[in-house]
């Protein structure tokens, strides 16, 4: 016997509203030796007066009354007790009419013809006593949790089908600064800032397909007619059992956790160390970009002294002569200012920007300002990048990634090596470009090559490098989703592969 039968056995109160004494009594007799405890009322005004003092777990009535119709003492029982407390009603008539059947069974849950034998009626009994039970424990279930939901710290809501609020909690309420009556019925997303609407839109979706239940979404909820809250909170959800006039979803807002103060001290740490080493960069150019700007800009004086000193002698100036001075000294001085905007470039410090970028451009200026560096040494770089390619990344990260890449294989490279950059066999179906960065020197040890992207590890001699150039290209390429790897033969070579993801055309 399991608990739910056990429980139906035990006593219950019944209440018999019957205007025939002897009937009322041979049915309280039958409920008593059932173990079942009576009280019988001969008028449906009786009746309901009882009830409005004592708690009752069934009732067998009579259609006829004496004071009144059976049925509609049943209904203005129903109304009295209301949704959340369950009697069942038994009506015992010996109108056995389908018409009357129907009639009765509006307002009472089942309904009995006499003359009956006593085994149908105990069973009818225990049927209904059964039923109040489980609905009990269906109320008492309900109630655990309207306890749990309201009493939640969390600010939770049940949405409809069409992102309505179905229901909330004390906590939303109180986050809203409005009442119950001001939140049911209105969509979900007049609670947050305009720009997070279609976010919190895709999110719903998202837990209605069931793909975004352990996902967490940052918001931050508008209390309506109080201006914006500065209040952010991560949202989770969870899709409910189909319902058509109940909620689909439940959502939970909690307290976005704001940054472990340790981790920001170290995201500024790691900011700083990376300036540290774009400013030791900057200075090992310094040289480079000094001679890459003296040519120029020794044309640019040669050529404009050359026509001071005809017109200070009043010598006379050929049209064409002075029009491919002129050219000159633009087109040199237009070669300094890239040289400059390259360096520019190079030395901004900024949060990284993610945007479709040419590769071969990027290359190329990276290539500008290490040329110098590599004519000294009579290194040759052999750049077979095409023009046709675009990445998605932050130019200033890739920049700084191929010029250290580039600046490593030039410090450790013998004179009249050679340098190539190349693309990398695409893989089918890949979303990411390979760029090869090869080079034909000495190669790297062994026991070196796993911790090259150490910080603070280098081979080189003391203050020649401090070692982070390398750990800076690996954070960079993480910025920038995309990866860096350094492979070297036993015969020499080093080959460093970066993956930058693919982008669109430009514009």
């Amino acid at each position: 016997m399991n608990a739910s039968e056990h429980m139906v056995k035990q006593s219950a109160h019944v209440l018999v509203v019957e205007d025939e004494e002897e009937v009322a009594a041979l049915i309280a007799e039958t409920l008593h030796r059932a173990g079942h405890r009576t009280d019988i009322r001969l008028t449906g005004a009786d009746a309901l007066a009882y009830m409005r003092e004592h708690d009752v777990d069934l009732v067998l009535m009579d259609v006829m009354l004496r004071d009144a119709d059976g049925v509609s003492v049943a209904l203005q029982m129903r109304e009295e007790l209301g949704a959340d407390r369950f009697v069942p009603i038994i009506l015992v008539s010996g109108l056995d009419a389908e018409a009357d059947k129907l009639r009765g069974l509006a307002y009472a849950d089942d309904y009995i013809t006499k003359p009956f034998p006593h085994d149908e009626l105990m069973a009818r009994v225990r049927a209904m006593l059964r039923i109040r039970q489980l609905q009990q424990q269906l109320l008492a279930g309900r109630n655990r949790y309207r306890f749990l939901y309201q009493g939640m710290p969390e600010l939770c809501v049940s949405l409809d089908r069409k992102g309505r609020i179905w229901d909330c909690n004390a906590a939303f309420l109180q986050a809203c600064g409005c009442g119950r009556d001001s939140v049911a019925g209105r969509n979900l997303v007049d609670f947050f800032m305009p720009g997070d609407h279609d976010a919190v839109r895709a999110y719903c979706d998202g837990v209605e397909e069931g793909h975004a239940r352990s996902q967490q979404v940052m918001f931050r909820p508008v209390v309506p007619g109080h201006g914006e809250s500065s209040r952010r909170v991560a949202l989770r959800g969870v899709k409910l059992p189909a319902d058509d006039e109940g909620p689909s979803l439940l959502l939970v807002m909690r307290d976005a956790p704001r940054p472990d103060q340790h981790e920001e001290e170290r995201r500024i740490a790691r900011r700083q160390l990376y300036r540290s080493a774009q400013m030791v960069s900057i200075g090992t150019l310094a040289a480079g970009v000094a001679h890459e700007l003296n040519n120029p800009l020794a044309a640019v004086l040669g050529f404009s002294d050359a026509l001071l000193h005809r017109l200070d002698s009043d010598g006379a100036v050929d049209a064409a002569e002075l029009r491919q001075y002129l050219g000159i000294i633009k087109s040199e001085s237009l070669r300094c200012r890239d040289i400059l905007d390259n360096l520019h470039r190079f030395s901004r410090d900024r949060e990284p920007q993610i945007l479709d970028m040419s590769l071969l451009d990027c290359i190329r200026s990276a290539c500008s300002l290490i040329g110098a560096r590599a004519s000294k040494k009579r290194m040759t770089i052999r750049n077979r990048i095409t023009a046709d390619i675009t990445v998605k990344a932050d130019p200033q990260r890739m920049g700084q990634v191929f010029l250290n890449v580039l600046a490593n294989a030039i410090d450790f490279c013998p004179e009249g090596s050679t340098v190539t950059i190349d693309l990398a066999p695409p893989a089918p179906n890949a979303r990411f470009a390979g760029v090869q960065i090869a080079d034909n020197g000495p190669g790297i040890e062994p026991d070196v090559l796993p911790r090259v992207f150490d910080p603070f590890f280098t081979t080189k001699e003391v203050g020649k490098g401090i070692g982070v150039g390398l750990a800076l290209c690996h954070k960079a390429m993480e910025e920038c989703e995309g990866s860096i790897d350094i492979t070297s033969g036993k015969d020499g070579g080093t080959t460093v592969l970066i993956e930058v993801p693919l982008g669109g055309p430009l514009k």
